[in-house]
């Protein structure tokens, strides 16, 4: 697959449509991340390389100018030497130079509409790598987040369907708070004490004994 055949499927894709239709999101993001780096790593290098050839046919260039006058000049030299022959020659061989010339030109005009095109490109898929590793983060979150969730939502129904569980904890709080309550009735039962109710009883009476015959006392005394 070429560069730009690579390129124009990635920048045209729809990371979250892809993302939406993956089993594991977060390894699938990873994936489209790694193709987005491996890409630009080739387009950057498919930069250096036609700036070099670039350059280097800058340099096919000047020497092909400074051979053509080279050769312009011979012919001069043949034509005042009465050398048609050689003039022809030499003049033959600025032609060459001179169609080289422009078939270089032609070439150097191709590579720099090329770095152009390249330069654009990866302007435009670095945007899109840095918004894809943004979507990275952010989805890890979101996965982790719903992996938690759906284990605990798994775990709760394995509960229920697990011989009523729940029913167990009510059960177990209603035995609870029975026990609580004979609790607080032994400590009442504790706090009144029978046998001190009815020695108090007793002494009551015999207080009340003692006054009768005190009262009978004075009766007695008041009617002599």
């Amino acid at each position: 697959m070429g560069i730009f055949t690579r390129f124009k499927d990635i920048i045209n894709a729809n990371v979250n449509s892809i993302l939406d239709r993956a089993e594991d999101p977060e390894k699938t993001v990873k994936l489209v991340i790694r193709e987005m780096e491996d890409t630009l790593i080739e387009m950057k290098s498919s930069t250096t390389n036609a700036r070099s050839s670039k350059k280097r046919m800058a340099g096919s260039l000047s020497q092909l100018e400074e051979t053509a006058i080279v050769w312009e000049a011979r012919a001069k030299q043949a034509i005042e030497r009465n050398r048609d022959d050689l003039a022809r020659e030499a003049l033959a061989n600025k032609t060459q130079c001179l169609a080289g010339l422009e078939s270089i030109k032609l070439k150097i005009q191709e590579q720099e509409t090329l770095l152009i095109k390249l330069e654009g490109d990866i302007i435009h898929l670095e945007s899109k790598l840095d918004h894809a590793r943004d979507q990275q983060s952010n989805l890890i979150k979101r996965h982790q987040h719903a992996q938690k969730n759906k284990k605990i939502q798994s775990d709760l129904r394995r509960l229920e369907r697990g011989g009523g569980i729940f029913d167990r904890f009510d059960e177990m709080e209603n035995r609870i708070e029975k026990m609580e309550a004979e609790s607080d009735l032994e400590q009442w039962h504790t706090r009144i004490d029978p046998t001190k109710a009815f020695d108090s009883d007793q002494d009551r009476r015999q207080q009340d004994e003692q006054i009768e015959k005190k009262l009978q006392a004075l009766k007695n005394d008041i009617s002599k």
